[in-house]
């Protein structure tokens, strides 16, 4: 089994020392546990569908998986460590911009991180690279301000081209698909009193 799922074999070798688990494996499976048992006790329609106990038992096999080979990689644990430390880079730059856009290079910068590492982490703790999830933050303050700009004043071009959207017609595109209007018929909502 260990050899089908990690690609080596997991019997603890014979006359060597064994090394430590990471923190970081324990926790995460105590987590998926944690959560399997809440959506068990608080929404068991959930897990009633086959696709997503599926996916579910998934997750918490591979977890138990990675405390037993995490055990056996000391490197990959110095490694998730360091991707850890970027990503706490990465999410204080968010922070100290949070209403204004940032830029792939600014991040590597503020992460010192080369464009690699910052997108093999982004991919590992977000599920997406740095430009994908750059570019739907910069989609969430566009429309945030968008929610909050005076019909009169504003308007849906400079909303966008001051998040860094320079093709307005993509920016439609990407809008409508992601709010479920255009940007136009969010600015023109009317404001709360």
């Amino acid at each position: 089994m260990g050899i089908a799922v990690t690609g080596r074999d997991l019997t603890p070798p014979v006359g060597q020392p064994r090394t430590a688990v990471p923190e970081w494996a324990p926790a995460r499976l105590r987590r998926l546990h944690a959560l399997a048992v809440h959506l068990a006790e608080q929404a068991p329609e959930l897990i009633a569908d086959p696709d997503a106990a599926r996916g579910l038992d998934s997750a918490l096999v591979q977890a138990m998986i990675d405390c037993i080979a995490a055990s056996q990689a000391p490197a990959k644990a110095t490694a998730h460590r360091h991707h850890a430390t970027i990503m706490k880079r990465f999410i204080r730059a968010l922070e100290g911009n949070a209403d204004k856009p940032i830029y792939l290079a600014e991040l590597c910068a503020a992460t010192k991180a080369s464009d690699r590492t910052l997108r093999l982490c982004c991919q590992e703790y977000l599920g997406v690279g740095p430009k994908r999830y750059l570019q739907l933050r910069r989609m969430h303050l566009a429309h945030r301000a968008l929610l909050k700009a005076s019909r009169d004043i504003d308007s849906v071009t400079s909303v966008a081209t001051r998040f860094g959207f320079w093709e307005l017609g993509r920016f439609a595109v990407g809008y409508r698909a992601m709010f479920g209007e255009t940007p136009s018929a969010t600015l023109r909502r009317p404001r709360p009193s």
